[in-house]
């Protein structure tokens, strides 16, 4: 044989493209797993105010003022390490994009506001578009809520 560097040349360049490909193999199979775990487990979001409801009562009680076809779908409130954090589903019934200006006032356990209304903030909904918002109590003497909504 005249060439037995290049045969050799020719062999390694072969145990590294296996090598390559095996370790390609191996990756490509260990970032499917979680994929497929994830298709498992995800839910729409009404699915999801549907499994955890919370500690509330009817959501139209919590719902203040209102905003053409944006409506609130769904809330849930759990106390986390004492403080109460509140998940609302936004919803936009039409087939047009919609904007709503909204804010929470907190209120204490008699009942009464706790502390100053906060700014109006705005949402901007797609058609048939829905959105969860989640907001966290400013002090663990927060008992309740209220939502406002309003138009711009």
């Amino acid at each position: 044989m005249s060439n037995p560097p290049f045969f050799r040349l020719i062999c390694r360049l072969l145990c590294v493209a296996c090598f390559l490909t095996a370790c390609a193999q191996a990756s490509a199979q260990k970032s499917q797993a979680p994929v497929a775990a994830d298709r498992e487990t995800s839910i729409d979001l009404e699915e999801y105010f549907r499994r955890n409801p919370g500690n509330l009562s009817e959501t139209s009680a919590k719902i203040v003022g209102s905003a053409n076809s944006v409506v609130v779908k769904g809330i849930r409130a759990l106390t986390i390490n004492g403080s109460l954090r509140v998940d609302a589903l936004f919803l936009n019934d039409r087939g047009r994009r919609d904007i709503v200006h909204y804010r929470l006032r907190w209120l204490d356990k008699k009942g009464m506001m706790f502390g100053q209304y906060g700014p109006w903030e705005v949402i901007a909904l797609e058609g048939q578009q829905q959105s969860i918002l989640t907001f966290t109590a400013p002090s663990d003497e927060v008992a309740d809520f209220r939502i406002e909504v309003k138009l711009p």
